[in-house]
């Protein structure tokens, strides 16, 4: 029996009485040589030597300070033509073996029938010329595409994904704001998880806050809420612009004092009469703004 140390005897083409182990009866990849002339792997003469002082073959004395590589017998088994270990699985090649083993080694890291471990699900024993196939039908880490919401993901994990109560799956959602489908206004609007954000931005039942009077209303109401209240809201600007215009008055000598103290400000070119506001923060942490009405050439400066 084949190890890292050591080649099948059974394999040769060419008889390998002479070139064995003489303690595991293999031929040795890495050989070495007691002082009295028999050979082994060299693993199994250094173990035998753990215990033993005698050779295993003739009783003669040895230790581990008497052994020695064997470079000739390793060079005769280099020589010697073996069939494929997996000839057993299908594989006919036949190759020499090669200084430790080097050509049968490369004939193995590309034989269709060596056996291997997939590197996702650890399954062993799957012969090289199957593990494609594996890989792409078999493997339960293997990835897959749910096929209503298009989502990525291994195909062990498929059937929980797919198991989402009222939804197909669970990279599906319904419009939390009852939107209803198009083709059947029964059925609510479903859309993909990755998607719902996109949807929501421009769902017509989104609920929004008025930015004038805070009113919170959906989407497809809010156009006629700012043509409805157009009255009510300009006269609450008017009321806030007032309260502003006494604040500014009240503060204004502290407000003059700021401006002094402040980098001039340039003006953008072809001023067209707007109101122009630019956030001015002081160095010790006082939070100002500079309003600048070109309609009335006032500049304020106010908290």
């Amino acid at each position: 029996m084949a190890t890292p140390t050591s080649f099948d005897a059974d394999l040769f083409v060419e008889s390998t009485e002479a070139y064995k182990c003489i303690i595991c009866f293999d031929l040795p990849r890495f050989p070495s040589e007691l002082a009295c002339g028999h050979a082994g792997c060299k693993s199994c003469v250094d173990q035998w030597l753990t215990a033993r002082t005698s050779c295993p073959t003739c009783k003669a004395d040895a230790t581990s300070a008497d052994v020695k590589p064997s470079g000739f017998l390793a060079n005769l088994i280099a020589g010697l033509t073996m069939n494929c270990p997996n000839r057993q699985l299908g594989c006919d090649k036949r190759t020499l073996v090669g200084k430790e083993g080097k050509r049968i080694d490369d004939h193995l890291a590309e034989c269709a029938f060596q056996r291997l471990t997939c590197a996702d699900c650890h399954a062993q024993d799957i012969l090289r010329r199957d593990l494609p196939g594996h890989r792409a039908d078999v493997c339960p880490r293997r990835l897959v595409t749910c096929g209503h919401c298009e989502t990525q993901i291994e195909a062990r994990g498929l059937a929980g994904h797919s198991n989402a109560g009222s939804m197909p799956c669970q990279g599906l959602a319904a419009c939390p704001n009852g939107c209803h489908d198009q083709k059947d206004r029964s059925m609510p609007l479903v859309v993909k998880i990755a998607d719902l954000s996109a949807h929501r931005a421009v769902c017509p039942g989104e609920p929004l806050a008025c930015e004038i009077c805070g009113t919170t209303l959906e989407r497809r109401l809010m156009e006629g809420h700012l043509r409805d209240s157009a009255l009510q809201h300009v006269d609450s600007l008017v009321r806030e612009n007032k309260a502003l215009k006494v604040r500014l008055a009240q503060q204004q000598p502290e407000y003059k004092s700021m401006m002094a103290a402040a980098p001039p400000l340039p003006m953008a070119a072809g001023s067209d009469a707007k109101t122009l506001m630019v956030i001015y923060v002081m160095s010790q942490g006082v939070r100002a703004m500079l309003v600048r009405v070109d309609v009335w050439t006032l500049t304020f400066l106010f908290v």
